[in-house]
């Protein structure tokens, strides 16, 4: 499934989790993203389910973890939603 972030929002994930067993997915966001096609702003990344769960899983122990409310905050924002695009893919029909 293709997911979209922000160019911010993949950078800042990347920074954040770039120490976690979330390894192959920040891989695939550094260097198989693609611009969006409609908002230079976005990136497209092609995810399996269960790795954009992992990439959810991870951002959502930052946010109830990480000490800096900014930090907290964002992977808040960014987590909810990866997690809206998830039960979209997970709908589907």
């Amino acid at each position: 499934m293709k997911i979209e972030l922000s160019t911010y929002e993949k950078n800042f994930v990347i920074a954040l989790l770039q120490r976690t067993t979330a390894q192959r997915v920040l891989d695939k966001l550094a260097s198989a993203s693609t611009p969006h096609p409609d908002n230079g702003d976005y990136i497209e990344c092609e995810l399996t389910i269960p790795e954009l769960e992992d990439l959810v899983g991870e951002l959502s122990y930052e946010v109830n973890h990480n000490r800096k409310k900014r930090v907290a905050a964002e992977a808040n924002d960014i987590a909810e939603s990866l997690e809206d695009q998830l039960w979209s893919a997970k709908h589907a029909k």
